[in-house]
């Protein structure tokens, strides 16, 4: 008796004869997919149980470069080697088209005016006030009266320090209303014509015991003293001085 008559299968001839022409029938058709020798260079090949050279997975030839590096290797790419910065690089101005922080702007460039500009012969270095002078123009005495100061001796003595009155010039209006006074004109004359000290001041009049600015101006002065000063504020004015000059034939 043979193994194979001692061998008990609940299959029957048939059904293995199937079974083995489906197993051959799935090797045929895997075969099919394996890839065909084509001899290129670099083509990873394999042998059968025959010792028949067959094609194996798809691999990388070693002439393949990657970025101009040859892939015999292993190989590393640098942030030079793909066009890239290094970490940590810092952008310079230049690079992102900037200007750099040193960089100051021309008064052109920010739309200014140069600190040496000038109006009028005065420089923009600062703020300037332009007069009548300035631009050539007859001033309007009422708006520019003449000023002056003037110090007074006696009081400069008793206080130890200059007593200085700040006069100005009156404008025609307020001489007209002056002369409708007789009395105490001098000294109307210099409360109105002066502008420092305030002779009006009420802490005057109560310093002096004067009920009126004007009797604090007579308790405070001399009469001459109020005389020099109204004739003062008077030439500021233009009165009591020679202020036109006759013109000549020839």
């Amino acid at each position: 008796m043979t193994a194979m008559d001692e061998y008990n299968s609940i299959f029957t001839g048939p059904q293995i004869d199937r079974v083995v022409g489906v197993v051959r029938e799935k090797e045929s058709s895997w075969d099919s997919k394996q890839a065909p020798l084509t001899g290129e260079p670099g083509q990873v090949v394999g042998f059968d149980e025959q010792g028949r050279p067959t094609p194996q997975a798809e691999g990388v030839p070693k002439t393949r470069t990657v970025n101009g590096k040859l892939l015999e290797e292993d190989i590393s790419l640098t942030a030079e080697d793909v066009g890239a910065a290094m970490t940590g690089h810092r952008h310079s101005a230049e690079d992102a088209g900037a200007r750099p922080s040193t960089w100051m702007p021309t008064a052109e460039e920010v739309g200014a005016v140069p600190a040496g500009r000038s109006i009028n012969g005065k420089s923009l270095s600062e703020d300037i006030t332009l007069t009548a002078d300035d631009v050539g123009t007859v001033p309007n005495v009422e708006k520019e009266l003449p000023t002056a100061k003037y110090k007074v001796d006696r009081l400069s003595e008793l206080a130890g320090h200059d007593v200085v009155f700040t006069l100005r010039g009156l404008p025609y209006g307020k001489t007209h209303d002056l002369a409708r006074f007789t009395q105490d004109a001098d000294v109307n004359i210099l409360l109105a014509g002066c502008a420092e000290p305030d002779l009006k001041d009420p802490r005057l009049m109560e310093k002096f015991g004067g009920a009126t600015p004007a009797e604090a101006v007579k308790r405070m002065l001399l009469p001459g003293e109020i005389a020099d000063l109204g004739m003062a504020v008077e030439k500021l004015s233009g009165y009591r001085r020679v202020t036109i000059t006759e013109v000549k034939n020839g």
